[in-house]
């Protein structure tokens, strides 16, 4: 694992940008130290079964796991397992043991909100993690994986044996917000001046997704309807999208608050601050 950096920044450009630092640090604490201590043979260090990094759409969660490996200095395995899981469990973990043979890596398990939505391929996700924690090689895996549905996921996924690390990535903080809006309205060949002040303040609480929709209508308008780049003319904007716009946070909530009185996280004061 590479040395400890109390900025725990992200290299990864744009993304890197807009995700809450604060996530960083607990991912650090109870992903990156853990692994590395039970990969390293430290006493009293356990490798994780598995970690689940929750939030709304387009927040960097990817990103995010490839920082883990990163930081932890080691290869970032992708299984895609909307397609995996179809043949067998046992063909899916031979596969995953030939990729993983003989070196520590971390394992992202990719397309589990679509795995949620097919009642096959849910029970086979079943079978398979618990598989994972005895595939028969010398260095087992980290497995991480994503959703922006978490309430949509199986239950008996999350727990002690199978996903057991919960980490709620927020939607973009006000320094997020500028850093992503200004980024996203220079790849459209916008720019936002003291605008992207009006926006940000506008849409605090949205989604990656949601800004860069809004950045998108902004486009659409300016071109098609030949509309000023004025503050009042933006919150127009902002307020028509937000009509019918869906609040991730009153959707989580209901899974949060379950999840918490089992007992089932490792993020309650994350989930608190953001749901509280």
């Amino acid at each position: 694992m590479s040395g400890h950096d109390s900025t725990l920044r992200l290299s990864a450009p744009d993304e890197a940008s807009w995700i809450d630092p604060g996530v960083l640090g607990r991912l650090h604490r109870i992903v990156v130290v853990p692994a590395s201590g039970a990969w390293s043979a430290v006493p009293g260090h356990r490798l994780p079964p598995g970690a689940l990094l929750y939030g709304p759409e387009s927040s960097g969660q990817r990103a995010l796991v490839a920082w883990v490996a990163s930081q932890l200095d080691v290869p970032l395995v992708t299984v895609d397992l909307t397609t995996a899981l179809r043949p067998s469990v046992i063909a899916m973990l031979a596969a995953t043991r030939r990729a993983i043979f003989e070196r520590n890596c971390v394992l992202l398990l990719d397309g589990l909100d679509a795995v949620a939505a097919h009642s096959e391929l849910r029970r086979h996700l079943g079978v398979y993690l618990d598989g994972l924690q005895t595939i028969d090689v010398e260095h087992r895996p980290l497995v991480m994986t994503t959703s922006d549905r978490p309430w949509a996921l199986d239950p008996d996924w999350i727990g002690l044996g199978r996903l057991d690390r919960l980490v709620h990535v927020p939607p973009p903080q006000w320094d997020g917000r500028i850093a992503r809006l200004t980024a996203l309205g220079e790849r459209c060949g916008l720019h936002l001046g003291d605008s992207v002040q009006v926006l940000a303040a506008a849409t605090a609480g949205w989604s990656g997704a949601d800004l860069d929709a809004v950045v998108a209508e902004l486009v659409e308008r300016i071109t098609s309807d030949s509309m000023p780049l004025v503050a009042p003319a933006v919150a127009s904007v902002v307020a028509d999208y937000a009509e019918h716009r869906v609040d991730w946070r009153h959707q989580i909530a209901p899974w949060g608050a379950a999840v918490a009185m089992r007992g089932r996280t490792d993020d309650l004061v994350g989930w608190l601050s953001a749901h509280g």
